[in-house]
């Protein structure tokens, strides 16, 4: 583990934290309570606050603007709709398209975010055999006759069609 500047590594200074904020009553800390920890006094009475009210200790994730967004919400719909429709589209001919409606160059691998952030993966179903009606019905009638019988007559029949 990494020497830490000031002397604690933020384990520490967290668990030093909960001790005295689990002491106090008032939610105030005295200066000489808190020597050891290398944070200013006001740092530490915010912290201890919000570890009374929320019951955390690290900084609140999620906070702030956010990043800018490369592809408009219509755009990134577009995509997704295509993934639908054809889920064997690869990425490189969805960025070429979409980007020729766009109007601007759009990189593959932005594509490629928003179809794994909307939870679709890189994998495909494997394709089926189409069964007509006619064949369904043929094979479910087949199946009721025959779904009764026992391992020796299909062991005979295997032995007979194997001949």
């Amino acid at each position: 583990m990494m020497a830490h500047r000031k002397g604690l590594s933020p384990d520490e200074i967290v668990n030093r934290l909960r001790e005295i904020s689990e002491n106090e009553s008032d939610g105030v800390v005295s200066c000489l309570a808190v020597p050891q920890i290398p944070k200013p006094h006001s740092c530490v009475q915010k912290i201890i606050g919000r570890f009374k009210s929320d019951g955390l200790i690290e900084n609140k994730s999620g906070r702030g603007r956010g990043r800018k967004s490369i592809l408009r919400d219509v755009a990134k719909r577009k995509v997704l709709k295509d993934i639908k429709i054809d889920p064997k589209l690869s990425a490189v001919k969805l960025a070429a398209e979409t980007s020729r409606i766009m109007g601007r160059s759009l990189s593959v691998e932005t594509v490629r975010n928003v179809i794994r952030h909307a939870g679709y993966s890189s994998r495909v179903a494997r394709k089926k055999p189409f069964i007509s009606l006619q064949n369904q019905i043929k094979r479910l009638e087949f199946a009721k006759t025959h779904q009764l019988k026992t391992d020796n007559f299909w062991k005979k029949l295997y032995l007979v069609t194997r001949k």
